[in-house]
């Protein structure tokens, strides 16, 4: 409890009783003055876009956006990993933003960088290792209904807040398996898989795991030993030394110049 000093001369005079009444106000006025914590305001939707391009990273002329060729915040939960891409002026992915990010690459193949990011993405990985990164997807059912959300800030007491859900239900794959993944098509607007695939095995850059959603969990991309895969049904507080994220942000697209993909 904050102790409340009112003064030596408080009640003896007219005059100090109001002096002193003044002062007592002005400072409980300072001690309930909300208090506004020090969380950076980058969100998908205010996450301004750069003047310039960032050296090195991987511009998508689709979505207006670029990626970072690798990944930071090893050993991150999915509320850390948030917190680290905000507080350096980035946000998170979403999956459809990671999937435009590989379709673009598997276009630009030619390129050394986009060769390697897209490797990276569909490539089996050597034998017990694996890598996985985070993705801005969290999704809670209501109602029978399936929602995605985004992560919008933090309050106070370091709890997330969300934007308002997109209603999935129905449109993806409701069964765990591989999907074809053979082009954006069969990829739902949110990023998530809508097409099955026959093949009982791994087919790099034609199918791929999918893991649907189930209510309290977030989504990753994965790469292991067995193939590639999309789970979304993750712990968002789970931490592993082999999963990262990747940081993004919005580039203005006349800027872009010859750093990004396809112009």
């Amino acid at each position: 409890m904050i102790e409340r000093k009112l003064g030596f001369t408080f009640g003896r005079t007219l005059e100090g009783r109001e002096s002193d009444y003044n002062a007592l106000l002005k400072r409980l006025e300072q001690q309930s003055a909300p208090v506004t914590p020090n969380i950076p305001k980058v969100t998908p939707d205010d996450n301004p876009a750069q003047v310039t391009p960032t050296s090195g990273w991987l511009y998508v002329p689709s979505i207006g956006m670029e990626f970072s060729p690798t990944l930071e915040g090893f050993g991150s939960n999915w509320y850390d990993a948030h917190k680290l891409a905000r507080g350096k002026g980035f946000v998170m992915p979403s999956p459809a933003e990671t999937w435009a990010l590989i379709f673009e690459a598997k276009a630009n193949l030619a390129r050394p960088e986009f060769r390697k990011i897209y490797e990276f993405f569909t490539e089996k990985t050597l034998q017990n290792t694996w890598h996985s990164e985070w993705q801005d997807a969290s999704f809670i059912e209501k109602g029978n209904k399936m929602y995605m959300h985004r992560l919008k800030d933090f309050t106070k007491k370091d709890e997330p807040i969300f934007y308002k859900g997109l209603d999935i239900t129905g449109t993806y794959l409701a069964k765990d398996g591989y999907a074809n993944i053979s082009q954006m098509t069969n990829i739902t607007p949110e990023g998530l898989c809508k097409v099955g695939d026959t093949r009982t095995n791994y087919v790099k850059g034609e199918n791929r795991y999918f893991w649907y959603p189930r209510d309290g969990t977030v989504a990753r991309f994965n790469a292991g030993s067995d193939g590639a895969d999309l789970d979304c049904f993750r712990n968002p507080s789970v931490s592993s030394s082999s999963l990262g994220v990747r940081f993004a942000r919005r580039v203005t697209p006349s800027v872009v110049g010859k750093n990004g993909g396809k112009k």
